[in-house]
């Protein structure tokens, strides 16, 4: 477990720091408007939607180390075109999709990994693996973004570009050699539930989740630029938002709060906060910081409801219909935003925001039509936080 968690937690670092780059080399390269930087966030969603049920029997057949290695060397051989190609508008966004559908391929086969390394512990010990598995890899995301613009300021892009396509090698290399047992998939009777009308609050609130993601990766950069700040700074604010979104599960557990309607609450009172710290403070790092921070403090406790309600309220094939179906609706959803703020670039900072106040008042909503008995929340408190 332990070489599963420190590869895991290096793939993430590098994430971030290539995600980073590729966004600002676009926003900063031609005087376009931002156009191939808004074609590149839309489309890199696009995976999202396709890989699932392209990819279900290779998930099926084999083990997680073999799929992640496999998926790492097409990351490999993009991170060495980018070297060569960067330079490239059109290049650059090519290629950012391709690096995409692996970042989503992996996306399962790290769960898979995980799972099957879990079938060796027991329960709680599954539990803690877990807790520091997700801790590791959002304190990865949140370094990463801080790390490139070092590298690149002080190296080239190019430079940093081959160092991408060396370390995920390694990570590949490392991932090709470790065992684990196969997953078997099976359903118990308890996982069986009677089929039940679909929640369309809970629906629509779901289908918000990538499109308030790509808006954060095309308004960070953008934003930065547009008030001609540095590379770093765009770390700073990812990371920022890393930082509120990992927080929440602590939050979450130290409050005792098991009234979904008063996380809600506490989610969209934080949202409204770092909505107007940002409005009055105009572009300032620090100010903005702590707006992010907010927003991602209120993005993130959003997400965990959200799960935690399809969890327990819908059986495996209701969960695996209704992700698909938000997937597909939120690609045209996030296209809509972006032509929106190309508009009148300099808002673009409120996208975000927007959403997901909008995706606080589907779920409060939603909540009406859900199964909220705060005996069963408090049994279930431990799959919330």
């Amino acid at each position: 477990m332990f070489k599963y968690i420190l590869l895991s937690g290096v793939y993430r670092f590098f994430c971030g720091a290539i995600i980073l780059a590729i966004n600002w080399n676009l926003a900063t390269s031609d005087n376009d408007n931002f156009f191939s930087l808004a074609i590149a966030v839309l489309i890199s969603f696009i995976p999202a939607m396709f890989v699932p049920v392209l990819f279900s029997k290779l998930f099926n057949k084999y083990h997680g180390p073999f799929l992640t290695s496999l998926a790492l060397i097409g990351v490999v051989v993009s991170s060495a075109l980018l070297s060569a190609l960067y330079t490239s508008n059109t290049m650059l966004v090519v290629i950012n999709f391709l690096i995409w559908i692996f970042f989503f391929v992996m996306e399962t086969t790290w769960e898979t990994w995980f799972a099957g390394l879990s079938k060796s512990y027991n329960k709680q010990d599954v539990s803690k693996y877990s807790s520091i598995s997700m801790t590791i890899n959002q304190v990865a995301l949140m370094s990463g973004p801080i790390a490139a613009p070092i590298i690149i300021d002080n190296f080239s892009y190019e430079a940093f570009f081959y160092l991408m396509a060396v370390t995920f090698f390694a990570i590949s290399l490392f991932s090709f050699f470790q065992k684990v047992p196969k997953v078997e998939t099976s359903i118990s009777r308890e996982e069986v539930r009677t089929s039940k009308k679909t929640n369309l609050y809970l629906f629509f609130s779901l289908a918000l989740i990538w499109p308030i993601l790509g808006s954060v990766n095309f308004m960070l950069p953008v934003y930065v630029t547009v008030n001609r700040g540095e590379m770093i700074n765009v770390g700073i604010l990812d990371a920022s938002i890393s930082i509120g979104m990992a927080l929440i599960g602590i939050v979450f557990s130290l409050l005792k709060v098991t009234t979904l309607r008063i996380r809600v609450m506490m989610a969209f009172s934080s949202i409204i906060a770092g909505f107007v710290i940002w409005w009055i403070s105009g572009y300032s790092i620090i100010f903005n910081s702590v707006a992010i921070l907010l927003l991602g403090f209120g993005f993130g406790s959003l997400r965990i409801m959200i799960r935690y309600l399809l969890a327990r309220n819908y059986s495996t094939e209701e969960v695996a219909t209704l992700v698909s179906r938000a997937n597909a609706l939120s690609l045209p959803i996030l296209g809509i935003i972006l032509s929106v703020i190309m508009f009148s670039i300099e808002y673009t900072w409120i996208a975000p925001f927007f959403l997901t106040i909008i995706m606080s008042i589907l779920l409060a909503i939603s909540l009406r039509h859900e199964k909220t008995d705060d005996k069963d929340n408090k049994s279930q408190e431990s799959l919330l936080a």
